[in-house]
């Protein structure tokens, strides 16, 4: 894992709050893409906190969107200790890390684990919906042994910008969601994006995607794409400044090209142009033999 720089993680709990502030499909979804680039291996809880804040129907509403999707979702709330012993029992004896943004409450679910802790928790702006950042840099928490005698490892980590975000190719975004990964095996066409492709088999069974996932594919597709441009424009505007030196297989490196009026003559054009010159000169000798042995 790059942001934090940490090896060996077992786990990432993505953590959102059911409101104060709302629930966001996207940004939940686009940090599962984010994560699953990063650290492919490594199991993905959802962690949606508050749920004193919510009533029944909203609770089972998340939970149907990502359990048949075979993610892990507790339930719980920092404030009521609701599913705070679910979660410790998720965290034991593994390195996980923790992802969300301000104000999902990350650092009351620490203290709740373990207060001895006394993370500095924020306060809601109940006004605007929005919390402020008390997570300013990443750090790494050891909680109590699990029954095997083994640490439990958490890293709470703050917000990420968009821009810190990765982006998989737009072909390869489908394959980061399960449901429509099993739905485009069927796809008529190999290379599909499933946006409006006519006899797109996602498109014709949307009824089996949950609407917040579906919007959230169609946008993170749109992103990949816009990446994908901007890197093609950026790198062909390096390309055209730079030069490959020092032999092939891996060992070449690039380096500045100079400006035209810096440049030394081309040693093969300028053998080019000398044996141009030497061929011109023999034509002409011969052309002057054959004219003076005319005249004799």
């Amino acid at each position: 894992l790059s942001r934090p720089p940490l090896a060996n993680v077992d786990q990432i709990i993505i953590v959102q709050a059911i409101h104060q502030p709302e629930w966001n499909s996207l940004w939940c979804d686009r940090h599962l893409v984010h994560f699953q680039l990063e650290v492919p291996d490594a199991d993905f809880v959802l962690c949606f906190n508050k749920c004193d804040l919510a009533n029944e129907d909203e609770v089972t509403a998340l939970r149907s969107i990502y359990e048949p999707l075979g993610y892990r979702v507790i339930i719980c709330s920092a404030r009521s200790g609701a599913g705070v012993p679910d979660l410790g029992e998720i965290l034991a004896g593994k390195i996980s890390v923790l992802a969300g943004p301000s104000g999902v409450g990350k650092s009351s679910l620490l203290n709740a684990l373990k207060p001895d802790l006394n993370l500095k928790v924020g306060e809601m702006k109940n006004e605007f919906g929005v919390g402020r950042h008390t997570t300013t840099a990443s750090e790494i928490y050891r909680l109590a042994k699990d029954k095997g005698n083994a640490f439990t490892w958490v890293a709470d980590t703050p917000g990420f910008s968009l821009a810190e975000l990765r982006h998989p190719e737009p072909a390869d975004v489908a394959w980061l969601f399960p449901e429509i990964s099993r739905l485009s095996q069927d796809c008529r066409f190999s290379n599909c994006l499933h946006l409006v492709e006519q006899g797109c088999n996602i498109l014709s069974k949307l009824v089996e995607i949950s609407q917040e996932r579906y919007q959230s594919y169609a946008v993170l597709v749109n992103e990949a794409q816009a990446e994908q441009k901007l890197q093609q424009e950026t790198s062909s505007k390096v390309e055209a400044k730079v030069k490959s030196v020092g032999g092939k297989a891996g060992r070449a490196k690039a380096i500045p090209r100079l400006s035209e009026r810096y440049r030394a003559p081309s040693r093969r054009l300028e053998k080019q142009r000398l044996s141009k010159s030497e061929f011109e000169g023999d034509d002409l000798t011969e052309q002057d033999d054959s004219e003076g042995g005319g005249e004799g």
